[in-house]
């Protein structure tokens, strides 16, 4: 997987069908970005996945916006990565479009997932592959 740090874009569409990898290899290009080893401690990081291992749900995506909209603290950028981001219900999906249309400038979202066709149209005419 190749990352261009010089060119970050607000939104990715990660497609492997090991999403652990995947996830390895984007958290190696986040941690160049946010100049921070330590992503958990990380306040301008967020990690969004499944609650129960079936779906992950509106009010998830809703309190991403909600973080979306402060800026940075201890950076210049602030990073979401949704996990199996197949998993979005159709709701959640709608309800991120908003944000991959406009984000702020200091924000970037990588959606990772197995499955690009789970995601609708929208979502995926709206992130960089």
């Amino acid at each position: 997987m190749f990352f261009d740090i010089n060119n970050i874009n607000h939104a990715y569409l990660v497609v492997s069908k090991n999403t652990e990898y995947a996830y390895s290899q984007v958290k190696e290009f986040i941690e160049q970005i946010l100049e921070s080893k330590d992503l958990q401690n990380n306040v301008d990081y967020r990690l969004i996945e499944s609650e129960d291992g079936k779906s992950i749900k509106i009010n998830q995506i809703r309190d991403m916006q909600s973080d979306v909209a402060i800026k940075p603290i201890k950076g210049d950028r602030k990073i979401y990565v949704i996990i199996d981001a197949d998993k979005m219900n159709e709701q959640a999906q709608n309800c991120i479009l908003k944000t991959l249309e406009e984000p702020p400038l200091y924000t970037s979202i990588f959606l990772i997932t197995a499955f690009p066709e789970k995601l609708i149209d929208t979502v995926n005419s709206r992130v960089k592959r």
